[in-house]
C-alpha cells in the first residue's frame, strides 16, 4: 500500500456510479494537481469533492491513481473507501445465522449452512479489520506529514 498526501487544485467530472443492482456506490472523478492531471479516478463511497481539498490517498501501486483504494480528507477527516461498518454488519448477520443454525436439528443442509456462514464470518471479519486499519493508517499519516 502506498500513501501520498496531495492537494487537488481542481476537481472536475465528478459522477456517482453504480454497476448492477445492489452494488456499492462509487465516485468517479478527475483532478489537476500542479502540472499533473488524472482522469477517471474511482473510489468507493460518496465523498464531498471540492477544488483545493487536501487528501491522503492510499493506492495499491505507487503513483497509479487507477489503483486508488481509499482517501482521507485532511480538513474534514471524511473517509472515502470501503467502510468497516458495512463489513462488521455483514459479519454480525452471519454470526447470528450461524447461532440460529446451532439451535436447529442436525442435517446435511445445516452443516453446509454452518460452513458457509463460518467462512463468511472469517472473510468479512478480515476485510472489515483491514478497512479499519487502513483508516487508522491514513489518519496517522495525515498527522505525521507536515503541511
Amino acid at each position: 500500500m502506498y500513501l501520498e498526501r496531495i492537494r487537488l487544485d481542481r476537481v472536475f467530472d465528478v459522477q456517482l456510479i453504480q454497476h448492477g443492482r445492489g452494488a456499492r456506490l462509487r465516485t468517479l472523478f478527475s483532478f489537476e494537481s500542479g502540472p499533473t492531471r488524472q482522469f477517471g479516478v474511482s473510489v468507493e463511497g460518496q465523498p464531498a469533492m471540492a477544488d483545493g481539498m487536501e487528501i491522503v490517498a492510499a493506492m495499491r501501486r505507487h503513483g497509479d491513481w487507477q489503483s486508488l483504494v481509499a482517501f482521507l480528507n485532511c480538513r474534514s477527516l471524511e473517509f472515502a473507501g470501503r467502510s468497516p461498518r458495512q463489513e462488521a454488519l455483514l459479519c454480525a448477520m452471519l454470526i447470528a445465522l450461524f447461532l440460529v443454525s446451532l439451535l436447529l436439528r442436525d442435517g446435511w443442509g445445516l452443516t453446509v449452512l454452518r460452513l458457509v456462514s463460518g467462512i463468511g464470518v472469517l472473510m468479512f471479519g478480515w476485510s472489515g479489520f483491514k478497512a479499519y486499519r487502513l483508516r487508522q493508517t491514513l489518519r496517522r499519516f495525515r498527522t505525521s506529514v507536515p503541511d
